[in-house]
């Protein structure tokens, strides 16, 4: 699943489901969705090139991603509502992270914008001791 925010990328997956052997009834039942997040921010910024040289523009891309595992509640399943590990879908698993997912996503997006921020306005972000003026 790809979802974009602003002007973040995010690209969301599971490779990778933990299960239990036996629920009730129910066999292979996942208990755990492995979930990676790899997101992306692509920007355009200026660099001073020095004396005679003049400014330049760069595209700069960064990226940073995260994986979790995000527990499957296996109490009380419903025969009606349980789906056999062999029929599961990424989207049905991911559905099941999905209140974990967000949380995690804005993590990065808030991220990736600070360091795109860093680099535009690099002024916001440099820290200097100095000597007190009255010195």
């Amino acid at each position: 699943m790809i979802i974009t925010s602003n002007t973040v990328t995010h690209n969301i997956h599971s490779s990778s489901l933990r299960t239990i052997g036996q629920v009730d009834n129910h066999l292979d039942v996942v208990e755990g969705v492995i979930v990676t997040i790899d997101s992306q921010i692509e920007f355009t910024r200026t660099e001073e090139g020095g004396i005679g040289i003049g400014t330049t523009t760069v595209q700069d891309i960064r990226t940073t991603s995260t994986n979790f595992l995000v527990d499957v509640n296996t109490v009380g399943i419903a025969t009606t509502s349980f789906v056999g590990f062999s029929s599961l879908t990424e989207d049905t698993v991911l559905g099941w992270a999905s209140t974990y997912i967000t949380p995690k996503r804005n993590e990065l997006e808030s991220r990736l914008l600070t360091i795109k921020d860093g680099y535009i306005n690099p002024k916001k972000y440099q820290h200097n001791t100095v000597a007190s003026p009255w010195l």
